[in-house]
């Protein structure tokens, strides 16, 4: 049987296009320091920002220097052309209310599910998650542990998670999504002081933790699709060689009596 090499050739990259995009379902998510972005702040930033690009259930945005804008870290000396995003990111530290919309920009210009937002007030660090597409907050917050800040980690992943299934399961109008959450902002603030003792050390609310073989099997599957594919095109090429090959070669026949 002869395989349809050029068809074939045509399809595959289409295939493998398929796959990495498959591969790359995961929440993005970046970090923003809210106030004076003091050398410890911006340190925890960049920790907490190694911790998610290294976390298999999560990724950042590709580019560093937007990562950086964000957390506040000095300008260039020459225009980067991210001066918008730290003046919004400046705005965070004198107008209260109006931090959802300024976060939802923020995370719609990268591209992100959710935000995480640091806070440092009275000696401590406070840690929220905003879902960017429904603009608003998580009602828990958490405070940092300083010496151990990757164990953050996993209140963070709860919470993208949750706000990149709401994102894709959502109606197109952002106003109508969560409504049971909208009033819930207000609440947490108030009482600020008591959810942060009470959210130290808190598991998040998917508690459940997936086994790391199927963590890694999850994001790497793709990559095995996509070796399958090679090796089937590999394998096509080779016989439909050996076919035309076979079928090019000469033979002589000798008859009895013949002249």
């Amino acid at each position: 049987m002869r395989v349809p090499l050029k068809s074939f050739a045509l399809a595959l990259p289409l295939l493998c296009l398929s796959v990495g995009a498959q591969a790359q379902r995961t929440p993005k998510v970046a970090v923003v320091v809210a106030g004076d972005p003091e050398d410890e702040l911006l340190a925890l930033a960049n920790t907490l920002n190694e911790a998610i690009d290294a976390a298999p259930e999560l990724r950042l945005p590709a580019d560093r220097a937007t990562l950086a804008a964000m957390a506040g870290a000095p300008a260039p000396a020459e225009d980067d052309g991210l001066g918008r995003i730290r003046s919004l990111r400046r705005r965070l530290a004198w107008e209260g209310p109006n931090d959802p919309e300024i976060l939802h920009t923020l995370g719609r210009g990268v591209g992100t599910s959710a935000l995480v937002v640091l806070r440092a007030a009275d000696g401590a660090v406070s840690l929220e998650v905003f879902d960017v597409g429904a603009r608003q907050y998580y009602d828990e917050l958490t405070r940092v542990d300083m010496a151990n800040p990757e164990a953050s980690l996993p209140f963070i992943v709860s919470r993208a998670q949750a706000a990149w299934r709401r994102a894709r399961s959502a109606p197109s109008d952002p106003e109508a999504t969560a409504p049971a959450q909208a009033a819930a902002r207000d609440d947490a603030h108030a009482a600020a002081p008591a959810n942060a003792d009470a959210a130290v050390g808190a598991e998040p609310s998917p508690a459940r933790a997936a086994h790391p073989a199927r963590v890694w099997m999850r994001k790497n599957w793709a990559y095995f699709v996509a070796g399958a594919l090679l090796v089937g095109a590999a394998v096509a090429i080779g016989l439909s060689a050996r076919n035309n090959s076979a079928s090019s070669e000469l033979s002589l026949r000798f008859r009895p009596g013949g002249s």
